[in-house]
């Protein structure tokens, strides 16, 4: 059902053209908070707190409701319209894998670590996936799959940079952890005084650490990142206790996490929850969201326009400039970019 339509026309003074962002309010028939998305062909699936996981086509959402009902889905990722994997995550064994798969639920993974707590994953293709999760023994906790998360095992700390006192990551959006092409991918940091980024070449069997310049703090740190190739990527975070104050909290990269530049301030104050990151007419659009609101730049971090002021964790843009925004009290906002 449609609720309301906005348009909002954006000037991109370093470029010739001018985007216009579209945003229109959706149902989503979930009252919960919406933390992470997976847009596949013909659908977005949606996953968020009480177990919420909904299939959202042509603007109808369709819920899938699951047995386990007090579940914090704070990830999600659709092979097909029959298949789903949702990440719940907590402490030890409220840590799980769940899956959707032809019309019934199970649990094919649940962490068997006290002091674990898993925070966001992806995939490379339908079979090879990657799950980080805090720290808790001196090392990264880092699982992979190679059967499209039936099975899991752990990355061989032999092949880890150990991990900083506290660190770990923020289950914020799902989006701590993205897959590259060939192999590669990258992880952003948090808590304890950490942010570095991890990476791999190697569908992650072995990683790498490099520091990143990000705010850093017993609850800071990188949040969300999103690279459109191996060179071009945005780290976005903040201090999760800070939320009313402007922090070093966006940066650059256009040599695959070597060197970092300052985005401009932004609008919205506080910390960023999730990123964003097209090339849409040849302009570098970042999107960033967080518990104050939603923010757009068509000049690569340059200005930045508000969008929202809503309490959003997840955002979500493609190549064709159409997305979405997600957050708090089944908030769901459709954008497009163009």
């Amino acid at each position: 059902m449609r609720i309301g339509l906005l348009i909002i026309t954006i000037i991109c003074t370093s470029c010739s053209s001018t985007l216009q962002i579209t945003k229109e309010t959706v149902e989503s028939s979930s009252e919960q908070l919406l933390i992470a998305s997976h847009s596949t062909a013909d659908a977005t699936w949606i996953s968020g707190t009480q177990s919420t996981l909904i299939r959202l086509a042509d603007k109808e959402a369709q819920v899938y409701p699951c047995p386990i009902d007090s579940l914090q889905l704070r990830d999600v990722h659709a092979f097909s319209n029959d298949h789903v994997i949702a990440l719940s995550i907590g402490v030890g064994n409220a840590s799980k894998v769940m899956s959707w798969k032809d019309g019934k639920w199970s649990v094919p993974f649940t962490l068997d670590e006290p002091e674990g707590f898993l925070d966001c994953m992806d995939f490379w293709d339908h079979r090879r996936g990657v799950i980080y999760g805090d720290s808790f023994d001196g090392w990264p906790f880092l699982l992979i799959t190679d059967d499209a998360g039936e099975n899991w095992q752990r990355v061989d700390t032999t092949s880890l940079p150990s991990a900083g006192v506290g660190e770990g990551g923020f289950a914020s959006s799902g989006t701590c952890v993205q897959s590259g092409e060939n192999g590669t991918a990258w992880i952003g940091t948090g808590a304890g005084g950490n942010a570095r980024l991890l990476l791999t070449s190697d569908y992650g069997k072995t990683w790498q650490a490099v520091t990143t310049p990000m705010i850093k703090g017993e609850a800071a740190g990188i949040t969300s990142l999103d690279f459109i190739d191996d060179q071009n990527g945005i780290i976005v975070g903040g201090d999760l206790q800070i939320t009313e104050e402007y922090t070093a909290n966006i940066f650059r990269t256009k040599d695959g996490g070597k060197t970092w530049a300052a985005a401009a301030q932004p609008i919205t104050k506080g910390a960023f929850y999730c990123v964003a990151y097209e090339k849409i007419n040849r302009q570098h659009v970042f999107i960033i969201c967080g518990p104050n609101g939603a923010d757009v730049s068509t000049d690569a971090g340059k200005t930045w326009k508000n969008i929202s002021q809503h309490d959003l964790w997840r955002c979500e843009l493609n190549k064709n400039g159409a997305g979405w925004l997600m957050g708090r009290g089944g908030k769901l906002i459709e954008i497009n970019i163009n």
